[in-house]
């Protein structure tokens, strides 16, 4: 009797909302005709699947419907819908909690359509249809440029910045455009897309379902570049937070096949780890990589820049320095200093420019450093060996007479008063008079081109000078501590310590003069063990990336090792096994890399040629199992 006398409030709550859109109220009807249950519109309907038994029939019917209102997940009849009916007609609804599907994640919505992106300036911005460019480029050219999305959206912030940026945090579909921008993969459009507004820390859905989780559990083709966008959404500024901290504090241990203990998670009450139920989380850990977890920790643990800062980076067209501090392993000072340096610079620019003495010891990144800051102001670095110069005519070219340049003399004079970057690898090589040449540069910010004799602007020239000099000063300190209450303190108060000794030990090498013209001192540090692993994980994720392209016999550029997939079991100790075997401090990143090639490249392609008579492009793929042995060594298996 509970049950029918429950179900009858039910109706008369239904019947009563359909006769005040009538602007009538009238009694139940108490029978009705039968109807079959329809599926409810709305971004929970795709997460379970819920019905509203409107009306009953006979007794039996009567008894199944019941039983239905029972074992549904929920319900979807809000109470808060229903607050103007009388008290007598509101009623508890039986429901449990509803379940969170990842299946609706498998494949966004598709929004093709047919054309290239085109800009109508007197159109209105339509999401829907840039999305589906985006889209169709995404399936037609994975690595497309975002040129054409930039221009786009460029033209759009000019017109109403505040416009746009309400527009690309939008739904089309049901779902926030940020998650259709992340599903292609391409780190170019996720950069566009945030730079101008969109919001990396968006939500789908009642249980909250972060983009950053979405970028995790629906990984890419392969583990570098699911990486990849991972990373972007970090360093332009995604909150590692919606992921429970047990997944990557401490990062640098092996989660297992079932992840984190139960009883290793906290904070689980949190509205924004609502989708990580029990169900979710061993899918999670399996996702996860080495690197992955290591980028978590690291985003948790860093301070967030300033909303000044990240005014300045966007007026000066350089919005991904904020991110810098994430673009390598380690050298938490190096990226520290170089980003303060950097911002100051964009700040207060002037005549003089902007030099940089990166002073560590070989294979720890410094090269790769001054990489990445040619991707934040799109300028490729012109490199100058400096172990071969050993006269200012070969850094420069020769008199004005002969009328001969040099690469770097060539590149200034086409970079005149542009922004571009010098990295001046070995600087410790040349003698007196090459540095004391360089000193017209550094401090007028110009020079004469010894072709014409004419005048060069350099001012806007970013100096690297690159030394292994003084690598005694930069011991390996760790730094994974996440208790520390100001790590930016403590790195800062470790830069000025190093810098001072840098500072006093470049004069007496170079002079004071050229001691004194260099604006930011840039201490690399040897890897301790937690980044050794890492750095060898990034090894082995270019090598699935290398082996993971098809299969080519029909071209001059043949290619008989591929289509392969690698799967690893337990990589941080994979990892781990690796760097203690093969890391040496003096060669750093070459020696992590024979490693990897030592211990997987070369037994896998080995197992490879032995399997099958013939190459073929169609061949099937072939998949690799890398794990640890009882013996505690790294082995390679045919799966």
């Amino acid at each position: 009797m509970y049950k029918l006398s429950l179900l009858v409030s039910h109706l008369g709550l239904v019947a009563s909302k359909m006769a005040k859109k009538k602007k009538q109220r009238t009694s139940l009807i108490t029978e009705p005709p039968v109807e079959e249950p329809r599926p409810v519109s709305g971004s929970l309907a795709s997460d379970v699947n819920n019905e509203i038994v409107e009306n009953v029939k006979s007794p039996k019917e009567e008894d199944r419907v019941t039983e239905n209102l029972e074992t549904e997940h929920t319900s979807l009849v809000a109470e808060s819908d229903f607050t103007d009916l009388p008290d007598e007609n509101r009623v508890q609804i039986i429901s449990k909690p509803p379940t969170f599907d990842l299946r609706q994640y498998d494949r966004l919505p598709c929004l093709f359509t047919s054309g290239e992106l085109k800009l109508d300036t007197n159109d209105e911005f339509d999401l829907e249809y840039i999305l589906s460019r985006v889209q169709k480029y995404s399936f037609d050219d994975p690595h497309r440029p975002s040129a054409s999305l930039s221009s786009y959206l460029t033209h759009y912030h000019e017109r109403n910045p505040q416009q746009l940026k309400e527009r690309l945090n939008e739904e089309v579909k049901g779902f926030p455009a940020i998650f259709y921008i992340v599903e292609t993969n391409n780190v170019d459009y996720i950069r566009e897309w945030i730079k101008y507004g969109g919001d990396p820390n968006a939500t789908h859905g009642p249980f909250h379902f972060p983009v950053l989780a979405f970028a995790i559990l629906r990984g890419a083709d392969t583990r570098l570049q699911a990486t990849e966008t991972i990373v972007t959404l970090l360093r332009l500024g995604a909150s590692p937070r919606v992921i429970p901290e047990a997944y990557y504090e401490p990062f640098g241990r092996d989660l297992g096949p079932s992840g984190p203990k139960e009883d290793e998670f906290s904070n689980m009450e949190d509205p924004h780890r609502m989708w990580c139920t029990p169900e979710i989380r061993p899918l999670l850990g399996s996702k996860l990589t080495l690197t992955q977890r290591y980028r978590l920790w690291q985003a948790r643990i860093l301070k967030p820049a300033s909303g000044r800062e990240k005014a300045l980076a966007f007026r000066k067209d350089a919005d991904a320095i904020i991110g810098i501090r994430m673009t390598i392993i380690g050298q938490a000072v190096a990226t520290w200093s170089l980003r303060k340096s950097f911002l100051t610079y964009l700040a207060m620019p002037n005549k003089k420019p902007l030099v940089l003495l990166f002073a560590g010891p070989r294979g720890h990144g410094k090269r790769e450093l001054a990489k990445q800051l040619g991707h934040v102001l799109h300028s490729e670095p012109e490199y100058v060996d400096c172990s071969t110069v050993r006269r200012d005519d070969k850094l420069f070219g020769s008199s004005q007479a002969d009328g001969a340049g040099s690469l770097l003399n060539y590149f200034l004079a086409t970079k005149t008063g542009k922004r571009s970057i010098v990295f001046m690898d070995e600087f410790d090589k040349p003698d007196e008079a090459v540095c004391n040449t360089l000193l017209m540069a550094f401090y007028q910010g110009e020079y004469i081109d010894r072709r014409n004799g004419k005048k060069v602007d350099c001012s806007q020239t970013i100096w690297i000078l690159s030394t292994s000099k003084f690598d005694q000063n930069m011991p390996s300190v760790g730094g994974h501590n996440t208790d520390d209450p100001d790590l930016e303190l403590t790195t800062s108060t470790r830069h000025r310590r190093i810098c001072r000794r840098l500072r006093q030990q470049c004069a007496e090498s170079y002079g004071a003069r050229l001691a004194n013209s260099i604006t930011e001192m840039i201490p690399f540090e040897a890897f301790d063990e937690a980044e050794q692993a890492v750095l060898v994980d990034k090894c082995i994720m270019d090598l699935e990336t290398k082996l993971s392209e098809p299969v080519v016999t029909s071209s001059i550029l043949e290619r008989l090792v591929g289509n392969i997939r690698i799967k690893i079991t337990e990589d941080a100790t994979v990892c781990s096994s690796i760097a203690k075997n093969y890391y040496l401090p003096e060669l750093a990143a070459s020696s992590i890399l024979h490693g990897v090639n030592e211990t997987i490249a070369r037994p896998l392609i080995g197992y490879y040629l032995e399997d099958g008579d013939e190459f073929s492009e169609d061949q099937p793929q072939s998949v690799f199992k890398v794990g640890v042995n009882d013996m505690g060594e790294v082995e390679v298996s045919s799966v």
